[in-house]
């Protein structure tokens, strides 16, 4: 492996512009259910269950007032009686046979007293009432088997489903994609394979630049690098919005143009780039669309739902124009910016966090990644990797100094610094981390990382080139070329061209 770290500085004019900006739901049913007992009450306050068959007796109050009745008909007031009649009366007295039958059987009130049918009946049976009690079965049957409610509970398909898949233009379905994360932004892919962070200048989709996609985190990498499913969610919002709403290629060029020149002009690409990483770092593509003014004005309920995921805003508002188009939008006297943030590879996030790191224990301030300046830096190393140029030979060749023109022409800068990393790799399983090390251990580098005025950066993504002029000193075992950039400015790029 052979390896180079060298450094330069260039640039032109300045202008200026951009700044940096299920709850669950648990339904409880409650079937309030008796304890089947059924209790029927006894004359004297008693209960009996149905195997105990209860005795009824009069009470002693009815037997007094049975006694008050039979009182006057068995007692007359006596009248003066001949001796006759006293005669009749002692023999009455022996055999009093018809008020003594009547005393020995009084059968009506007896049969009453023994056996009050009627009301026995109605205390042993209470037919209709005990009915009523065993088998309440409409209010039973309501509280047991509440057939309708229940059944909407347990099977409210529609809603259950509703709750797992929302509407993919509500704001609950739109809020999903805030969920997901970018593949170059995974851990486990820049831990395991730190080769697959690069970009292939022979590739035939895409030469220049990582190609994102976004789905839920995983643990393995087949599942999100060979699984066609894993940003299927992502896709479909890409696939089903309109994206002339917010987006025109010829803005798009005009606002970020080094991006342009990194692309190749290419307007296919561009949108590539703006569904998949522009809109996540919250950039203007068209003059009728700034998110930034979108968040300010739209409701208080799409910013407590999306956050600062600013992907969600544009998807949100192409899915729901109708409604939305009355809100303001446009970057009316260039007031709001035009990115809020950078998306960042893992390798390129963490090599902006060492530099930072460096910079602090050296006593300097921090600088802060511009998107422009990204792109330059990938830029740099593309067309190195590409043509096998050797440590800042882009610099010094008279037919790269054209385009180097161009360059300092598109970011607006009078100059910039430049730390690089060049070497040649034997398989596709090289160790593509950690250049800010390399640039800590040599002077001139270092120099360049912590200078004091610097105030703003770029990191590349290390580009690989395989074609076939690219050879090193070990001839075909050298399968390729690679280039990594750090880009630094003291003043802010901008773009050269009116905007508005």
């Amino acid at each position: 492996m052979h390896e180079e770290n060298n450094t330069p500085v260039f640039m032109k004019k300045n202008k200026m512009n951009g700044l940096k900006a299920m709850a669950i739901t648990v339904i409880c049913l409650a079937a309030l259910c008796g304890c089947g007992v059924d209790v029927s009450p006894s004359s004297n306050g008693h209960c009996f269950s149905d195997d105990v068959k209860p005795v009824i007796r009069a009470s002693e109050e009815d037997a007094e007032k049975d006694a008050e009745e039979a009182a006057p008909s068995a007692v007359q007031e006596p009248a003066e009686k001949t001796p006759q009649e006293l005669e009749t009366g002692n023999q009455e007295a022996k055999d009093p046979e018809p008020d003594n039958q009547e005393a020995k059987d009084p059968e009506p009130d007896k049969q009453e007293a023994k056996d009050p049918e009627p009301d026995k009946q109605e205390a042993k049976d209470p037919e209709p009432d005990k009915q009523e009690a065993k088998n309440p079965e409409p209010d039973k049957q309501e509280a047991k088997d509440p057939e309708p409610d229940k059944q909407e509970a347990k099977n409210s398909e529609p809603d259950k489903q509703e709750a797992k898949e929302p509407e993919m233009s509500s704001v609950e379905g739109v809020a999903r994609l805030g969920e997901l994360l970018g593949l170059y932004q995974m851990d486990l892919l820049y831990a395991r394979l730190g080769s697959l962070v690069v970009v292939d200048t022979e590739s035939g989709h895409n030469p220049y630049d990582l190609t994102w996609r976004y789905g839920l985190q995983v643990n393995t990498l087949n599942r999100c690098l060979k699984d066609p499913e894993w940003d299927a969610l992502y896709r479909s919002y890409v696939d089903t919005c309109d994206w002339s709403l917010v987006f025109d290629a010829d803005y798009y060029k005009n606002a970020f143009p080094m991006l342009a020149k990194l692309y190749h002009d290419d307007d296919a690409l561009l949108l590539e780039h703006f569904q998949t990483q522009g809109v996540h770092e919250g950039r203007q593509a068209s003059t009728g669309f700034n998110v930034a003014a979108y968040m300010e004005n739209c409701g208080r309920d799409l910013v407590e739902a999306f956050g600062d995921n600013y992907e969600c805003y544009y998807f949100y508002y192409m899915l729901n124009n109708g409604a939305e188009k009355t809100v303001g939008t446009a970057n009316t006297g260039n007031q709001y910016p035009l990115w809020l943030t950078v998306e960042l590879s893992l390798q390129q996030s963490r090599e902006h966090e060492s530099v930072n790191g460096y910079r602090q224990e050296d006593g300097v301030g921090t600088v802060e990644i511009h998107p422009e300046l990204v792109a330059l830096a990938n830029y740099r190393a593309w067309y190195d990797a590409e043509h096998n140029l050797y440590g800042h030979d882009y610099c010094l060749e008279p037919e790269t100094v054209g385009d180097m023109d161009d360059c300092f022409y598109r970011v607006f800068l009078p100059t910039w610094s430049e730390n690089t990393n060049k070497w040649y790799h034997t398989n596709l399983l090289g160790e593509y981390k950690g250049f800010y090390g390399h640039y800590r251990l040599s002077e001139s580098h270092n120099e360049a990382m912590t200078r004091e005025t610097q105030r703003w950066s770029g990191y590349s993504n290390p580009y690989l080139s395989d074609n076939p002029g690219n050879t090193g000193e070990n001839g075909d075992k050298d399968t390729g070329y690679c280039a990594q950039f750090d880009i630094y400015s003291a003043i802010e790029p901008k773009s050269p061209w009116d905007l508005y």
